[in-house]
């Protein structure tokens, strides 16, 4: 590990900040021997670093703000300040001429402005908040029983002899295990015949087993245990079995000592006597443990400590063999359990998780982040074939789960990256062949063959969240619903238009609506944005300012605006929403606003993940619903570059293997070798930090050193909040900072020399705090730029893959993923003719005050861990609650 991630995983302790009760912890302590020198353009951005120019306002006491406004010193007059020779002959205000374009681009229609959520014209559709539609293949059905606030089915599998399938639901607050009648599933009535809860916070896990006549195993996770459950083979009624439960006890890992050992994926013996456990995480062994407690427990060390899968060796009739994939070690383990060791340590590609046995000579296993499925001798260890599934040289397709139809010798893999399963034919030669694909519904996480060859398919986000209300807001949101499908088996007739529309549900052209670039014939191209990201950079853009705050959604800031598709009754703070998002309001509103935007995320750390990969991981969607809340898993899942991030790498990586400069102003997710600033104040997850003292150091590179790199990630997390953790800053003073901080940035830029050539880009890490009438992944979006129409709304349907995609056409480099190949672009927004007005920023007028101690919502925030990244189930709702009651009292 490198020193600057070493140093940014220990400063993720601070993630969303300090936990103090003490209002001085609230600030932070200058460098010894630290001294500025505002004669010097450096100076400018070292007094932040020296304790000079400090913010008061998060000390709830004794502070002259708002009174005060805060004194950013780059955010002084042009001609006082001190100016390194790259600023130029700028004198503050002189930009070039405007000079009217010829180039326009078209008005989104059709597919292209449709919003998240049913089709209205084909009622098998519905469009998600990526900007694709599903349209998934057979009968299908969504997870949502009463008393399951929200899921993300993670397993199934089959009951021999019945017509049931148990599903595990592994979601963010209760889980659940489902009975489901694949009977009535085929004839579209209502298929979950039995339910049982689990009440948040114990916890159910992928791992699932089936011990005859009757009994059932579903792994607890964190909770150290595999559950044990009867099913009625005619009814489907399930009941918990608890003198059957398996208990694993402690954890034996020196970094969760306090922490039961976490049960992961389930196998049963040959005989049906014995359950084989791996650990999901945390923990190294393999344990085979009886049933019937008269036999030893065994235990195998694998030598890796994330694991997805386990599998018997179906072709060992002495039922000793077992496979599991390593996600640590990269690589496909062969356990012999007579021995007791690890006989064959197969490598694989990046996060390896399906395996299937196609026949005694051919076990296929899927590496996820890699888009390949290899095959080996199972005997041998020899890999006889890798077979890359990004058809065009570009990761995302992602497969996970795998299932094999030895009738039709057609394996089945779950692409979770593109919402189908790849068809891939067996043939007579031992080779695997990309046959066809079968559309599912949002992000496919388990296959299953039945006898007659019919599929049974899971997803775990399903049909998307839907419209979120206020009931819902304060409860911290319905999050994802997954669903269960089942799809007959697939004729090569079937295949072919199944096919097409796995294809088609990727596509963003122009005869679906989506916005182009049109020229007068013979004219130069001077568009702001290039048509492609493989011609020219682009010649007015030159600098990207991408700003990342905290946990809104687009009604809970914008909705009572006009001009856009809105509910007025769902903005956060009714009557106060002009003093508290001041700023993001007048730039959005005079500027361009895009009210058809979504992140893919319900979460910070999935958002982070989105915001800096333009996509996210199949591991990173089932754990962070899994153990969110329940101190489960390191908090360093997210950032971790062997099991956590994408192959291909950040932004970060991206602009550095694409000679692009660029500045990570604290972002620890997806954090490259060089472009870390350890300036920063505070970085990106300091709350104690007020995000003015944050935009004022990136004011000082723009306005005094005129530094400002082709890509500037700033953070500005103060939005998130501390809640009503008593003595804390109060929800709407960091609230109103961040606005404040929002508007000092653009202040700065526009009243720079690089104004001219830039793009400010506002939006937020996840939608977890308020309501919105369209769908809960709907989430602000705001830009500025002389490139950009003023006072527009952009109707195109966009998410955070497009907006690296918009980078790659900025800079004319390749795209990083196939998410962000297939993505859209908002080219309605910008324009050919510049407007170089600037902008001057409001500084806030919210009392600086803290949250009073003795209350019950002080108390109920008291319990979360605020150094634990998306550690505080119920911080949303509790914020929506008083940001409401805070307009009330207007």
């Amino acid at each position: 590990m490198t020193t600057s991630k070493l140093a940014a995983l220990v400063l993720l302790a601070a993630f969303f900040g300090c936990d103090s009760t003490n209002p001085d912890d609230f600030m932070m302590v200058p460098d010894a021997g630290c001294e500025a020198d505002l004669t010097t353009p450096e100076g400018y951005a070292k007094a932040l670093k020296c304790g000079e120019f400090r913010s008061c306002v998060y000390k709830c006491g004794g502070c002259s703000e708002p009174e005060q406004p805060y004194a950013c010193p780059a955010l002084r007059p042009w001609k006082v300040m001190a100016h390194a020779d790259a600023c130029g002959d700028f004198d503050g205000t002189k930009q070039p001429a405007p000079v009217t374009g010829v180039c326009t681009a078209t008005m989104p229609s059709g597919d292209a402005v449709g919003v998240a959520g049913p089709d209205t014209t084909n009622p098998r559709r519905l469009h998600l908040p990526d900007g694709h539609f599903i349209e998934p293949a057979g009968n299908e059905q969504v997870l949502h029983p009463k008393g399951v606030a929200s899921g993300f089915p993670l397993n199934v599998i089959l009951v021999p002899g019945s017509v049931f399938a148990i599903v595990s639901d592994g979601g963010v607050d209760d889980n659940a295990l489902y009975a489901v009648d694949l009977d009535k599933l085929a004839a579209g009535q209502p298929a979950v015949v039995s339910t049982v809860v689990f009440p948040s916070p114990t916890q159910l896990e992928f791992g699932l087993a089936f011990a005859s006549p009757n009994r059932i195993f579903a792994s607890g996770g964190a909770d150290g245990t595999a559950y044990a459950f009867t099913i009625d083979l005619g009814t489907g009624a399930l009941a918990r079995l608890p003198s059957a439960d398996v208990g694993l006890g402690p954890s034996t890992s020196g970094s969760a000592a306090t922490m039961k050992w976490h049960a992961g994926a389930l196998a049963m013996s040959v005989d049906g006597a014995s359950l084989v456990v791996v650990p999901s995480t945390g923990e190294s062994a393999l344990r085979v443990i009886d049933l019937g407690r008269t036999k030893p427990e065994v235990s195998i060390d694998l030598g890796a400590k994330e694991i997805f899968d386990v599998i018997r060796d179906p072709s060992d009739a002495g039922g000793a063999t077992f496979w599991v994939t390593a996600l640590d070690t990269r690589s496909l383990l062969r356990v012999d359990l007579a021995t007791r060791t690890v006989t064959a340590r197969l490598p694989t590609g990046k996060n390896p998780e399906g395996i299937a046995f196609l026949d005694s000579t051919h076990v296929a296993v899927a590496a996820s982040d890699d888009d390949t499925i290899a095959v080996y001798d199972p005997v041998s260890g020899q890999a006889l074939q890798t077979l890359h599934l990004d058809e065009n040289g570009r990761t995302g397709a992602q497969p996970g789960a795998l299932a094999y139809d030895p009738a039709t010798r057609r394996l089945y893999a779950t692409l979770s990256g593109v919402n189908a399963l790849a068809v891939l034919d067996f043939d007579l030669g031992g080779s695997l062949v990309l046959g066809g694909k079968v559309p599912t519904a949002w992000w496919p996480t388990a296959v299953r063959v039945r006898q007659d060859g019919s599929l049974v398919v899971l997803t775990g986000k399903g049909h998307g969240s839907g419209p979120a209300t206020l009931a819902e807001a304060e409860d911290d949101g319905a999050l994802t619903h997954g669903s269960i499908a089942l799809v007959p088996r697939p004729s090569a007739a079937d295949l072919v238009g199944m096919t097409a529309i796995a294809q088609a549900s990727r596509q963003t052209t122009t005869d679906l609506g989506y916005p182009t670039v049109i020229c007068p014939a013979g004219a130069a191209y001077d568009f702001p944005i290039p048509l492609t990201n493989s011609g020219a950079v682009s010649a007015q853009i030159k600098h990207v300012v991408y700003v990342v705050r905290e946990n809104k959604t687009f009604d809970s800031v914008f909705g009572d605006l006009k001009s856009v598709n809105g509910d007025p009754t769902l903005v956060m703070s009714p009557g106060k929403m002009d003093e508290y998002w001041a700023n993001a309001r007048a730039i959005g509103g005079a500027n361009t606003l895009f009210d058809n935007y979504y992140t893919d995320a319900e979460q910070s750390l999935q958002g982070h993940i989105w915001n800096t990969y333009g996509r996210s991981t199949d591991f990173i969607e089932r754990t962070w619903s899994a153990t969110w809340g329940r101190h489960t898993r390191q908090p360093t899942a997210g950032i971790d570059t062997v099991v956590g991030s994408p192959r291909e790498g950040s932004l970060f990586a991206w602009a550095e293997r694409n000679e692009i400069s660029y500045d990570d102003m604290g972002e620890i997710v997806g954090l490259a070798a060089n472009g870390f600033d350890p300036g920063y104040p505070g970085l990106i997850y300091a709350q104690a930090v007020p995000d003015t003292e944050k935009a004022c150091y990136v004011a000082a590179r723009a306005r005094a050193t005129c530094d400002l790199k082709s890509i500037t990630y700033v953070g500005l997390p103060n939005d998130h909040t501390l809640g009503l953790q008593a003595l804390a800053p109060t929800p709407q003073l960091m609230i109103a900072v961040n606005d404040e901080a929002t508007g000092m940035l653009l202040d700065a830029l526009s009243h720079s020399p690089i104004w001219a050539t830039t793009l400010f880009i506002v939006t937020e890490d996840d939608p977890q705090g308020g309501a919105d009438h369209v769908e809960d992944h709907r989430t602000p979006l705001f830009m500025a730029s002389p490139w950009l129409k003023r006072g527009f709304v952009s109707k195109t349907h966009i998410d955070a893959s497009s907006l690296h995609k918009l980078f790659a056409h900025i800079f004319a480099r390749p795209y990083q993923s196939e998410e962000v190949a297939d993505a859209a672009l908002p080219f309605d927004a910008f324009t050919s003719t510049p407007d170089f007005t600037p902008y001057t920023y409001k500084p806030h007028s919210t009392p600086t005050a803290c949250n009073p101690g003795g209350t019950k919502q002080a108390s109920l925030a008291a319990q979360w861990d605020f150094t634990d990244p998306d550690d505080q189930p119920g911080l949303s709702g509790q914020v929506s609650k008083h940001m409401r009651a805070m307009g009330a009292s207007k």
